[in-house]
């Protein structure tokens, strides 16, 4: 992805996955968008942040777009 999240020139890796608010978000299981931020599967899954990056125009937090997988959350409020 062409996003900075620090540089190993200037920082060691243990500092840039520390303090990267890239890493920090891409850690954080509860900051993700759409669909995939309801999901069950979210912890174990997470989906592709690349592709999510891609067809979003730059979130890379966004929902997995070619996810097929309808969470629960979701189902359930379509039939009320």
């Amino acid at each position: 992805l062409p996003v900075e999240a620090g540089h190993v020139l200037k920082q060691s890796f243990s500092e840039i996955w520390k303090d990267s608010s890239v890493f920090a978000d891409l850690r954080d299981q509860d900051k993700l968008g759409g669909k995939c931020g309801v999901c069950e599967y979210k912890k174990v899954c997470e989906g592709c942040r690349a592709r999510a990056f891609y067809e979003s125009s730059g979130d890379y937090m966004a929902e997995e777009p070619y996810c097929i997988y309808e969470p629960v959350k979701i189902e359930q409020a379509r039939e009320k």
